[in-house]
C-alpha cells in the first residue's frame, strides 16, 4: 500500500503506510522491512524533511547486511542530503565510502560522487585534496555515458577555478586554456578565457591580461562575459597606467553602452582608488590625467584638490599651492574652504612669504568658512600679516580677537599679548613725549599704560621666559618714564635674579637701570653699569647707546663744577 501511494505522488500517504508497517509487532523479522526503510527514507526526502530522511538513511544503510544496489544508492543520497545541509564533513566521508565500493552500480556515478566529495573538499579547506581528484577526473578519457564524460568537463573547470582562488594562477592559467581546447563550443569557454584574463592580471601580466580581456569582447560581443571583461579590465588598464587607452577602446565598442559620464567617473575613480591607497605619485598621475581630458569635467573640481594633496604629502609644497589655486578658481564647491586653508598654511610656511597672498587667503576663509578651528587660522595669519606691514591699529585689532579666544594655543595667545604689550608700548611712548598739558590725552595715555601693565602682569604669571622677560623690561621702561627709579629698578631686579638665561633683556634693562641711577643723581653706580654694558658688548646698538648715555652723564658732571665756580667769582666780582 504504501509503495502505491508513493507511484501515485501521494509521499505523505506513502510515509504513513511504511512507518505503519515498521512499527507492527514481528516487522523486524520480516524481509519486507529493509525497503521500507529505504522507502520510508526516499518519503521524508521527498517532503523535504532533510533531517529525518538523513537519520532514515542512516538506519538502513546499518540495517543492510550486505552491499547491494539499495545500500548503494542510499549512500549516495545520505551524502547528497548532508551537502544540501552544509554537512562538508559528513557529505564527504559518504562520497568517499560510495566510491570506495566496486559494484557496478556505484561505477556509473563514481564521476559524480567524486566530483561531489572535491567539492566539499574546496569547502573545508583542503585543497590539496581538492586538486588531485579534480586532476584524476579530468584526466579521464570522456566516455559517452551521462556521468562520466560530464563530470570530467566539469572536473577541469573547476580546477582553475580552485586554482585561481588560491593563487595558483599559471595552473590556472593552464587548466582554462585546456578547457577551452577541448570545449571551444561549450557556454563555460566564455567564462574560463575571461578567467584567464583574471589569472594574468593576478600574476601582474596587465599588458597580457588586457589582450584576452579584448579576445572575450571579440569573440563573444554582447554576452554577460563580454560586459564583463569591459568592466573588470578598466583597473588592469588603470594599472598599466593606459587608462586613456581604456576610454578609446570602450569608445569603440557598439554594446557597451557607457555614457560620457561614466568614462569620466572612470577616469576620476582611478586616483580616488590610488589615494586611498596612500600611492600618491601613481595618484597624481590619473588626476593629472584626468584634468587634460576633461578640463571641464564632472570632477575637475576633485582632480585639481586631490593633485594638490598627492603634491602635498609627497612634500612638493609650490605645485601643491599651484593646484590649491586652480580649485578656488570653480564656483563655490565641497572642495573650496580646504584648498584656502592649504594655500594659506603653505604661503604661511614660505620662507619668502607674500603678504598679499597670505592676507588674501585669510580674509576669504573668513568670508567663506563657519569652521571654527579654520577661522582661527585666518584671525592669526591677519594679525601677523598686519603686525608685519606695521598696521597698527588693525594689528591690534586681530591680537585682541587671538588673545581672547581660549581656543587657541596658549603660545598663540602669549604671541598676540606680546603684539599688544609692544604696541600700546610704542604708542603710549610716541605720545607721552609729544603730549602738551592737554590732560584729557594724558589720562587716556594712562589708562592705556594700566592696561598694557596688566598683560603684561598676565604674561609674567604665565609666559615663556622670553616673555616674562621682555614684558618685564616694558614695565621698567613705563616706570623709568614716569621717574618712578626705584619702581623701575625694583623690576629690573626681579628680571635679573629669575630670568638670568634671557640675556637680550636683561642688557637692554640694565642700560634702563644705568638711566634710574641717573635719574637718582647715583652717577657711579650709573658709570658702573654702563661700562659693564660696553664691556659685555652684547650688540653693536646696545653698546652705542651706553657710549652715548655715558658720555652724557660725564658731560653733565664736568659742567656742574664750571657753573659753581663762575657763581663764586661774580660774587667775588661784587
Amino acid at each position: 500500500m504504501g509503495e502505491l501511494a508513493y507511484k501515485k505522488n501521494d509521499p505523505q500517504e506513502a510515509l504513513a503506510r511504511f512507518e505503519s508497517f515498521l512499527k507492527t509487532p514481528g516487522s523486524f523479522t520480516l524481509s519486507e522491512r529493509p525497503v521500507s526503510l529505504y522507502n520510508k527514507a526516499y518519503c521524508l526526502y521527498r517532503l523535504n524533511r532533510l533531517d529525518d530522511a538523513a537519520a532514515a538513511f542512516r538506519v538502513f544503510i546499518q540495517d543492510a547486511e550486505e552491499e547491494n544496489k539499495r545500500k548503494n544508492d542510499a549512500t549516495l543520497r545520505l551524502a547528497d542530503l548532508y551537502f544540501l545541509m552544509g554537512k562538508y564533513s559528513l557529505a564527504e566521508e559518504y562520497y568517499k565510502t560510495f566510491t570506495a565500493a566496486t559494484t557496478q552500480f556505484n561505477y556509473s556515478h563514481a564521476s559524480y560522487a567524486e566530483y561531489q566529495r572535491s567539492l566539499c573538499l574546496g569547502l573545508l579547506n583542503r585543497y590539496k585534496e581538492k586538486i588531485g581528484i579534480l586532476k584524476t577526473l579530468s584526466e579521464r578519457e570522456t566516455r559517452s555515458d551521462a556521468f562520466g564524460g560530464k563530470y570530467s568537463v566539469e572536473a577541469l573547470y573547476e580546477l582553475g577555478k580552485t586554482q585561481l582562488e588560491i593563487g595558483n594562477n599559471s595552473d590556472a592559467e593552464i587548466s582554462f586554456a585546456e578547457y577551452i581546447r577541448k570545449n571551444p563550443n561549450l557556454e563555460k569557454a566564455r567564462r574560463a578565457l575571461l578567467n584567464q584574463a583574471l589569472a594574468q592580471r593576478n600574476d601582474g601580466r596587465f599588458e597580457t591580461s588586457i589582450l584576452t580581456f579584448k579576445r572575450v569582447v571579440q569573440l563573444y560581443p554582447g554576452t554577460p562575459e563580454s560586459r564583463e571583461a569591459i568592466g573588470i579590465s578598466r583597473s588592469v588598464f588603470d594599472d598599466a597606467n593606459r587608462l586613456d587607452d581604456y576610454i578609446e577602446w570602450v569608445n569603440g565598442i557598439d554594446f557597451a553602452s557607457i555614457r560620457a559620464s561614466e568614462l569620466d567617473s572612470v577616469a576620476f575613480m582611478s586616483g580616488v582608488d590610488k589615494y586611498a591607497q596612500s600611492n600618491f605619485p601613481a595618484a597624481l598621475v590619473s588626476f593629472q590625467n584626468y584634468i587634460k581630458r576633461f578640463p571641464d569635467g564632472f570632477f575637475a573640481e576633485g582632480s585639481n584638490y586631490y593633485a594638490a594633496e598627492c603634491f602635498r604629502k609627497e612634500g612638493d609644497f609650490e605645485n601643491a599651492k599651484k593646484m590649491y589655486k586652480n580649485v578656488v578658481q570653480f564656483s563655490a564647491n565641497e572642495f573650496t574652504v580646504k584648498s584656502w586653508v592649504w594655500i594659506l598654511r603653505i604661503a604661511s610656511q614660505e620662507k619668502f612669504y607674500d603678504i598679499e597672498e597670505i592676507e588674501y587667503a585669510a580674509q576669504a576663509l573668513l568670508n567663506i568658512s563657519n569652521d571654527a578651528q579654520f577661522l582661527r587660522e585666518a584671525n592669526t595669519a591677519l594679525m601677523r600679516t598686519y603686525q608685519s606691514k606695521g598696521d597698527v591699529e588693525v594689528a591690534q585689532a586681530y591680537s585682541k580677537v587671538v588673545a581672547s579666544d581660549d581656543r587657541n594655543s596658549p603660545e598663540l595667545r602669549e604671541e598676540a599679548n606680546l603684539n599688544l604689550v609692544r604696541n600700546n608700548f610704542g604708542f603710549w611712548l610716541q605720545q607721552k613725549k609729544s603730549l602738551d598739558n592737554d590732560s584729557i590725552a594724558w589720562k587716556k595715555m594712562d589708562n592705556l599704560k594700566v592696561k598694557t601693565i596688566k598683560i603684561c602682569d598676565l604674561i609674567k604669571d604665565n609666559g615663556s621666559a622670553s616673555a616674562q622677560a621682555e614684558t618685564s623690561y616694558y614695565i621698567s621702561c613705563f616706570l623709568n618714564f614716569e621717574k618712578n627709579y626705584l619702581g623701575s629698578n625694583e623690576e629690573i631686579f626681579w628680571l635679573i635674579d629669575n630670568l638670568p638665561g634671557q640675556a637680550k633683556w636683561r642688557y637692554k634693562a640694565l642700560l634702563i637701570l644705568a638711566k634710574n641711577y641717573a635719574g637718582l643723581e647715583d652717577d657711579f653706580q650709573a658709570i658702573y653699569t654702563l661700562d659693564f654694558i660696553i664691556s659685555e658688548n652684547y650688540s653693536e646698538d646696545l653698546t652705542n647707546d651706553a657710549l652715548k648715555l655715558k658720555n652724557e652723564i660725564e658731560a653733565s658732571k664736568q659742567k656742574e663744577p664750571i657753573e659753581l665756580d663762575s657763581a663764586t667769582t661774580r660774587k667775588e666780582v661784587k
